[in-house]
């Protein structure tokens, strides 16, 4: 039996071969007989060089070829509509000299320098002035060069600067001069302006007024049609400002936004020939007329002028060029 752990025996054996071998000493021929069994050029003996190295040649590497120097870049020739500006002549030409009119005044406006136009502008006439622009419009536009479009622009910019300058001085003097100063009486005056508006004004109201019982409006629209539905609230609210009836009408049913049920008719939608939508309508059921008044988005002020210019009362040499008959089961019956 054994007496002692089985790796205990293990240990024991492993330093005892040790011992061995330390007291029997190297093998004979030493470490060189080993390497002999190798051969020379074994990358593991040739550790003084690296460990990584390699014994081939590497080719030599090719001399550059020769470059040539690039070329110089070629300037490029100015496009035909660019033309440097003329000198400047040594005296401007008097304007005593200078022609007013005919082939002779286009000629030396044509053989004229721009720099010496510019310095004759200034002191030119007005009467001159306006001789010069037709000619150097005509000029510039057949041409085509940039020298001949500013001849043109300075006859052109000195004009606006004295019309500018003219009517500044002209307010001055109606405001400074007592004589003047009567914007009661004046065309332009804010006064007039504001009476006329007030007149005008009234005399629409009274028309209007005259006109609510007889006629109507129709609106025709479609379905998803976002400028029906702003010309339907302008329509809506000066109906009700100026107590007239107001009414959309498309080929099918449907309702607006504001809930505002539109019926079908679309005998009416057909008869007119509607393509643009919202188309606007002036109807008189009583003689079953109905007048093209405008398509899109019309203002109040616009449904006002038209009324009474359209309606065939007011003209009645031209309403029969604008207007339809509808029977009686087409017409559209007012609201009650």
């Amino acid at each position: 039996m054994l007496t002692q752990p089985p790796c205990r025996l293990v240990r024991r054996a492993l330093l005892s071969s040790l011992c061995g071998a330390l007291v029997l000493g190297p093998l004979p021929g030493g470490p060189g007989a080993a390497r002999a069994a190798w051969p020379p050029d074994w990358s593991y003996l040739q550790h003084d060089r690296g460990w990584y190295f390699y014994n081939e040649e590497w080719p030599p590497h090719p001399a550059p070829h020769p470059t040539e120097p690039p070329d110089a870049p070629e300037t490029p020739e100015p496009p035909p509509w660019i033309e440097p500006l003329h000198p400047e002549d040594a005296a401007p030409t008097p304007m005593a000299d200078i022609p007013t009119e005919g082939p002779a005044l286009e000629q030396w406006l044509a053989e004229l320098p721009d720099t010496q136009l510019a310095r004759l502008v200034p002191e030119a006439p007005a009467s001159a002035l306006r001789a010069w622009i037709p000619v150097l419009m005509d000029q510039a536009l057949t041409t085509l060069d940039r020298v001949s479009v500013r001849k043109y622009l300075l006859v052109q910019q000195e004009s606006m600067r004295r019309s500018e300058t003219f009517s500044r001085i002209w307010q001055e003097v109606i405001w400074t001069d007592a004589g003047f100063d009567r914007p009661d009486a004046m065309p332009l005056g804010d006064l007039a302006h504001s009476v006329y508006d007030q007149e005008r004004g009234a005399r629409e109201r009274q028309g209007l007024a005259a006109l609510r019982d007889s006629v109507s409006l129709l609106l025709v629209v479609q379905p998803t049609c976002r400028t029906c539905e702003v010309a339907w609230k302008i329509l809506k609210d000066w109906g009700a400002q100026y107590q007239f009836t107001v009414r959309p009408i498309a080929a099918s049913l449907l309702t607006l936004a504001d809930g505002t049920a539109v019926l079908p008719y679309p005998q009416i939608v057909d008869a007119l020939q509607v393509t643009e939508f919202p188309s606007l309508y002036l109807i008189q059921p009583r003689s079953r007329y109905l007048t093209r008044l405008g398509t899109g988005i019309l203002t109040e002020q616009d449904l006002a002028t038209r009324i009474l210019r359209l309606i065939p009362e007011a003209n009645p040499e031209g309403a029969l060029t604008h207007v339809t008959t509808l029977s009686t089961a087409e017409t559209p019956q007012p609201n009650p």
